[in-house]
């Protein structure tokens, strides 16, 4: 029997999911440890099924976005992915927090709380607080101010 060809090898939408099925199982892949390491897996749907990903995840709205997972400790799949931007792929990705707060944007100097935030690709500083408590709640009204 001869497999039908969807014709679509050349499109981003299919270099997505060939991308993400390597981070995921190839272990030669020089980003699987971030992926298939850590337990990030692919569904079952999506594994062997370019057509059901497609079907699932639709076009790239355009050639800016990119293929994101909306909570980065879990897997692939239709409810935690979506196609998003640089932008928004920044603000989304694992990054280590600060190790003297525990606080992402939050670090303590002199007894003082200092945050900061990145927007428009600059580095913005929202002030220093004389506790944790104000500080963590500048930096969610910095998320909300320039992120929403």
């Amino acid at each position: 029997m001869w497999k039908i060809k969807h014709g679509l090898t050349n499109t981003s939408e299919f270099k997505a999911w060939s991308s993400m099925k390597e981070r995921c199982l190839c272990k030669t892949n020089k980003a699987y440890k971030n992926y298939g390491e850590r337990g990030i897996s692919i569904c079952k749907e999506w594994v062997d099924s370019f057509e059901n990903f497609l079907k699932d995840m639709g076009k790239k709205p355009s050639r800016e976005y990119s293929l994101d997972r909306i909570n980065n400790n879990k897997s692939y799949t239709p409810e935690n992915c979506r196609w998003a931007t640089n932008t928004q792929q920044n603000r989304n990705k694992r990054t280590t927090t600060n190790i003297s707060t525990n606080v992402r944007g939050v670090s303590c100097k002199n007894n003082r709380y200092e945050v900061r935030i990145c927007a428009n690709k600059k580095r913005i500083s929202l002030g220093t607080y004389p506790n944790i408590e104000e500080a963590i709640e500048a930096r969610k009204n910095g998320e909300y101010k320039y992120w929403s």
